[in-house]
C-alpha cells in the first residue's frame, strides 16, 4: 500500500518519521509504537478469562463494572518519534523502530469471580 505523502517526501528530500510500522516498506525503521507484548498481555488475558476488549475511553473508566481496556502512552511514543526525526534531520543513522510500552488495566468486566455457593 503506497502513500501518496511518503511518496511526495521522499521525492522532495524532506525527513519524516511514522507513527507504526510501514508494511509496504519493511526496510524504513524510523517509526515508533507500542510494543506487540503490551498487546499479547491483553489478549492473553482475554482468551483466559473469555471476556470482550474495549479502548480506554471516559465511558469506558466509568461504567458499571468498570471496562479493562489498553491505555497508551502517547506522549511517550510521540517523544520517541521527535528523537527519530530529529536523529533523521540531523543526518544521523536509524535509532528507529522504538517500541513504547502500553498499559493494560484490567477492571471489574474481565475479572473471574467464584460463582457463588
Amino acid at each position: 500500500m503506497d502513500d501518496p505523502v511518503i511518496a511526495l517526501l521522499e521525492r522532495r528530500g524532506i525527513p519524516y518519521v511514522t507513527l507504526g510500522r510501514d508494511p509496504s516498506r519493511p526496510e524504513f525503521t524510523d517509526w515508533a509504537t507500542e510494543d506487540d507484548a503490551s498487546f499479547q498481555r491483553v489478549h492473553d488475558h482475554f482468551a483466559a478469562s473469555g471476556a470482550r476488549s474495549a479502548s480506554d475511553s471516559e465511558h469506558t473508566r466509568h461504567s458499571r463494572p468498570a471496562v479493562s481496556a489498553v491505555e497508551l502512552h502517547a506522549a511517550e511514543t510521540t517523544l520517541a518519534l521527535l528523537d527519530l526525526l530529529q536523529a533523521r534531520i540531523a543526518g544521523e543513522p536509524s535509532a528507529g523502530p522504538i517500541l513504547t510500552t502500553a498499559r493494560f488495566r484490567i477492571r471489574a468486566s474481565s475479572r473471574r469471580t467464584e460463582p457463588h455457593p
